[in-house]
């Protein structure tokens, strides 16, 4: 299920939906060895010898059953990255994983992924950005409106309390009624607090570049607060859920009526604001 929404200033209320005991079918691969000691997206460092894996939407330490569909073989694993995401494939293995079922000679299998447990708390780091470098190519054609055009259709910072003097109350509680709204980037956002919002349901049709995903909403705000400080206006977000119920948020860079102009904008991206993505296709289901 998607659903596009375009962004005025910040989105908030999103509703979070919990994953269910469901089973996910599709296609599993493993971790090249050149990532044996790197960072994962749940910042731990990936270790070729553990049974861990990454999936796109569950969150970090949920515990999976991955089945071979072909050789009935399985292994449970430990969610704590990202990934992967070429179309049709739902897991990336660990190599230890990948040997436990027989994987390393064929590279991809299909399986059957179960959820056998939730993490036991939630993990502080399950805001941390879905990254998505691969899939297909970024561009960018449409460069961000200059500072002094974003006026804020809404987004007010929380006001500090009035101070005790006398004479400044007046004054304090006229900036809070008349003075204007503060447009939230990375340097003033604040997790909690009233904001402001506009949401608009645009038609779900033309390119854009899509430069993050989160599974978790502060993560998705945190990120829109950061492109609002660079002066982007045009910001979407696809709301998905997967075969879980596990909601991903995938935030997405303007709105193209052609791919070649997405591919131009995502070019201009990468180039002038170090901004990595690739093109999606907001019509497709």
């Amino acid at each position: 299920m998607k659903r596009l929404i375009t962004l005025g200033c910040l989105l908030v209320g999103l509703a979070v939906h919990s994953f269910a005991q469901k089973t996910q079918y599709g296609q599993a691969s493993y971790y090249h060895d050149k990532f044996h000691g790197t960072k994962t997206a749940s910042g731990e460092t990936y270790n070729k010898n553990d049974l861990t894996a990454a999936h796109k939407t569950l969150p970090f330490g949920t515990m999976v059953k991955v089945t071979r569909l072909d050789n009935n073989k399985s292994v449970t694993v430990r969610i704590n990255d990202r990934g992967p995401f070429d179309p049709g494939r739902i897991i990336d293995l660990s190599r230890r994983a990948a040997e436990e079922i027989g994987l390393i000679q064929d590279g991809v299998a299909r399986v059957k992924v179960e959820v056998v447990s939730k993490p036991a708390k939630k993990s502080p780091k399950t805001d941390t950005r879905v990254t998505t470098y691969s899939e297909e190519p970024k561009k960018i054609s449409t460069s961000p409106a200059p500072k002094d055009e974003l006026t804020p259709r809404g987004g007010s910072q929380p006001s500090s309390p009035a101070k005790t003097q006398t004479s400044n109350r007046t004054s304090e509680a006229s900036k809070q009624t008349s003075g204007k709204a503060v447009l939230v980037t990375q340097k003033n956002y604040q997790p909690t607090g009233l904001f402001k919002i506009q949401l608009e349901m645009p038609t779900n049709k033309g390119y854009g570049v899509q430069v993050s995903a989160f599974s978790q909403q502060e993560g998705l705000f945190r990120e829109i607060a950061r492109l609002q400080g660079m002066s982007f206006k045009d910001i979407f977000v696809m709301i998905e859920s997967d075969d879980f119920g596990v909601v991903n948020y995938k935030v997405i860079l303007g709105n193209f009526d052609t791919r070649d102009k997405a591919e131009n904008y995502k070019r201009s991206l990468a180039k002038r604001y170090k901004l990595q993505g690739f093109v999606v296709d907001l019509g497709a289901r």
